[in-house]
């Protein structure tokens, strides 16, 4: 998720208005969706207008920052596009979010700084880091769904014997 905690000029314009005026926006990453990439509160992204033109070249994989069906600002990864649709996940999330219009696309993840060094996404330790999450993610979906599961189930037993 995405916090304003951009520059006071920034907060007064909105995320959507500071990023059509300026074309780009850095920000400090709040949530822990895309861990390990982005750390909250620490890391810093860098996110560039998507225009009408970028939306036929995005693919999976891209990180975009969107604006969900609750108005909330979202930065994930694209795991899927169709046509008039867009599917996207948080590296570190069991879950695919609800399909996305991509008029609901807001930006394009450019860089960020994670442990202090500054990255873009065409530097080789992010492209290293993407195709692994690509090759990797059916195995870890399965390991955080059961992870999930266990922990409903501890609770639900909790639950049972505590009355």
């Amino acid at each position: 998720l995405l916090t304003r905690s951009m520059s006071e000029h920034a907060n007064s314009l909105g995320i959507e208005d500071y990023l059509r005026r300026y074309g780009m926006l850095t920000y400090r990453f709040q949530g822990v969706s895309m861990l390990p990439l982005l750390r909250q509160g620490r890391d810093d992204v860098t996110i560039r207008l998507c225009a009408e033109a970028d939306i036929p070249k995005l693919k999976r994989g891209d990180v975009i920052l969107f604006k969900d069906y609750r108005g909330a600002y979202i930065l994930h990864r694209i795991v899927h596009v169709e046509e008039h649709e867009i599917i996207t996940r948080g590296d570190n999330c069991a879950y695919s979010d609800q399909p996305i219009q991509s008029s609901q696309v807001l930006g394009i993840l450019t860089g960020y700084t994670h442990n202090g060094r500054e990255r873009t996404v065409e530097d080789r330790p992010y492209r290293a880091y993407s195709r692994y999450i690509a090759m990797t993610t059916p195995v870890r979906l399965v390991y955080k769904r059961a992870c999930i599961r266990l922990i409903e189930l501890a609770r639900a037993m909790q639950t049972r014997f505590n009355g």
